[in-house]
C-alpha cells in the first residue's frame, strides 16, 4: 500500500504551489477549475489548507488575479524597455490574456465586483507609461487603447469574432496589426 509523502512547505511556498495550480486548471477548465475544492485536490493538499491560505473561492481568485496580473504588466513593461518590436509585445499581451485564462478572471473580477487594491497595478501601468516615451498624454492614451481593446477581446472574444466575422488566424494576425498601426502613428 503506498504511503503519500507529506511535503513541507514554507506559508509562502504554499501560496505559491496553490495559485501555480490554480493558474494550470483556469488555463484548462476556464473558472469552473477554480473552486477550492478543486484546486486543493490538483493541489494535493486538504480542502482547509486553502482555505487558511485565501479564506474563500473569491480569495483565492482574486490572489490569483493579483498575480497573473503583476506578471503580465511585468512582461509587458519589460519588453518595452527592451526595445522588443511592438507587434512582439502586443502579440505576448493578447496570448497571455488568451490563452492563460487571464482574461476570463477578469471578466469573474469585473461581474462580481471584487474590490481590489489599484496601487501596484497603478504603478505597473505608469511604468508602462514611462517606457512609452516622453509625451505622457499620448502615452497614457495608447496604454488605455491596447489595454482596452486586449481586455475587451479577452472577454468577449466568440461574440466579437463571430458578430465582426473573423477567424481564429485573423484574430492571431491582430496584435501584429495594431503595432504596425501605433509605429506608423508614432513615426508620423
Amino acid at each position: 500500500m503506498p504511503v503519500n509523502k507529506r511535503i513541507r512547505r514554507s506559508p509562502e511556498e504554499a501560496r505559491q504551489h496553490i495559485l501555480a495550480v490554480a493558474e494550470r486548471r483556469l488555463a484548462e477548465l476556464g473558472l469552473e477549475g477554480l473552486s477550492v475544492q478543486g484546486v486543493a485536490e490538483a493541489a494535493g493538499i486538504s480542502h482547509a489548507n486553502v482555505i487558511h491560505h485565501f479564506g474563500t473561492t473569491q480569495g483565492m481568485r482574486t490572489a490569483l488575479f493579483m498575480q497573473m496580473s503583476a506578471k503580465l504588466l511585468a512582461d509587458v513593461d519589460t519588453a518595452l524597455r527592451a526595445d522588443i518590436p511592438p507587434d512582439q509585445v502586443l502579440g505576448r499581451l493578447f496570448g497571455s490574456l488568451l490563452e492563460s485564462g487571464h482574461g476570463k478572471l477578469l471578466a469573474w473580477r469585473m461581474l462580481a465586483n471584487v474590490e481590489l487594491p489599484t496601487n501596484e497595478a497603478g504603478a505597473q501601468f505608469q511604468s508602462i507609461v514611462n517606457a512609452l516615451g516622453e509625451d505622457q498624454a499620448e502615452a497614457k492614451r495608447i496604454v488605455l487603447l491596447v489595454a482596452g481593446v486586449a481586455m475587451g477581446i479577452a472577454i468577449c472574444r466568440e461574440p466579437l469574432q463571430q458578430m465582426i466575422g473573423i477567424d481564429d488566424s485573423e484574430l492571431s494576425a491582430f496584435p501584429g496589426w495594431l503595432g504596425d498601426l501605433l509605429t506608423a502613428a508614432s513615426d508620423a
